[in-house]
């Protein structure tokens, strides 16, 4: 409770100002239905909550890939990517409401026909995807110890949108390459990759759509969590230590996912 709290203290704080917002909004307002595509930010809860309160219409759109630590669903009607999601959704005693319809996720058809039409030639660029949740020196050690290994890599860091402005203690500035998820689109990092390294995160989803090698690290102190089950799956693979990701990185045309494999996950 103590790292949820020092972590996102503002948005503890923020809570109630938000709340207040959306009653002042919603009371003038009243619209039919709210569309929502994010079911966990607080927010988005408070939102949920006084729609609810004045009996407007809820509407969730999955947005990207979801994991087993995402709580119980109470929108109105919910439109899931598929199987997968709802098995996610529904685990651990979770209640499934009536209204769910599971529509496919037309957001992967562009990372499809990137995988098609991909060019295989060497970036040499590795791609790193980070999220608030890792630590800076974990990333920070991951980084120089890559370059100092391979000095003919570039690294390319990719940020989740609270971490826009993230400084990272790295030696070999000139070589790091810094993106954020709200300013590049995921095809355009992909393409400027050879291989992705990140830890429990969904964008491992969105590599193997586009047929990127990928691989989990663990990049914070606290226990892997494999919370969407790719591990478990047996189509990503945890590394241990550095030395499993310098072996990725040599050989990372061995770790193409199986398409078999990869159905069993896919939410198209």
């Amino acid at each position: 409770l103590f790292r949820s709290i020092s972590y996102f203290v503002r948005d503890f704080l923020l809570a109630r100002g938000v709340t207040w917002f959306y009653f002042k909004i919603l009371s003038a307002y009243r619209p039919e239905c709210v569309v929502l595509s994010n079911d966990h930010m607080y927010y988005i809860k408070s939102l949920e909550l006084v729609c609810d309160y004045y009996n407007i219409n809820t509407i969730y759109v999955q947005h990207a890939s979801v994991s087993y630590a995402f709580p119980e669903l109470h929108f109105t009607y919910t439109f899931l990517d598929g199987k997968d999601a709802f098995d996610k959704y529904s685990s651990d005693g979770k209640n499934i409401p009536e209204n769910v319809v599971l529509l496919g996720a037309v957001r992967y058809d562009a990372l499809s026909k990137y995988r098609l039409g991909r060019v295989h030639e060497d970036r040499h660029c590795i791609g790193i995807a980070i999220n608030q949740l890792d630590e800076k020196a974990i990333v920070n050690n991951l980084c120089n110890a890559l370059l100092d290994k391979y000095p003919d890599t570039r690294i390319k860091i990719r940020t989740h949108p609270a971490l826009k402005n993230t400084p990272l203690i790295i030696e070999e500035k000139s070589r790091i390459i810094y993106t954020c998820a709200t300013d590049e689109p995921v095809v355009d990092f992909f393409d400027d990759i050879d291989a992705l390294i990140s830890n429990d995160s969904g964008i491992h989803f969105d590599a193997f759509i586009a047929g990127i090698p990928t691989i989990a690290y663990n990049l914070a102190t606290d226990h892997y969590g494999d919370n969407y089950g790719y591990v478990k799956s047996g189509i990503l693979k945890l590394a241990s230590d550095f030395e499993e990701v310098a072996e990725f990185v040599d050989n990372k045309d061995m770790y193409a996912v199986d398409s078999k494999k990869l159905s069993v996950h896919d939410e198209s």
